[in-house]
């Protein structure tokens, strides 16, 4: 007797690719929003043109959070902006992975 095999083929490894969620082009783009504005906050002689999207993402954060929750300081934005920078680095990464 003969086995049968399924018709449909199946990878033999079904483990998923973590690279999209931690691989180098993730935290590469992630240091690139990220560690220009973090240096340009801490002193701003250091603020360039490299900060821009941070900058960006920031600004549009702060004017939502404010007028959502005035009553909370600019320092609690940056837990959500590091995730926002995450959540957009990992999407970069998959498209350019494409």
């Amino acid at each position: 007797m003969t086995e049968r095999t399924p018709s449909h083929s199946q990878p033999d490894d079904i483990s998923p690719d973590w690279s999209v969620l931690t691989g180098p082009r993730v935290w590469v783009v992630f240091g690139a929003i990220t560690v220009p504005f973090a240096v340009g906050v801490t002193d701003t002689r250091l603020m360039t043109p490299l900060a821009a999207p941070g900058y960006a993402l920031m600004s549009a954060m702060t004017i939502v959070g404010s007028y959502l929750t005035p009553q909370y300081t600019f320092w609690l934005y940056w837990i959500p902006f590091c995730v926002c920078s995450y959540v957009i680095s990992v999407v970069c990464a998959a498209i350019s992975r494409n």
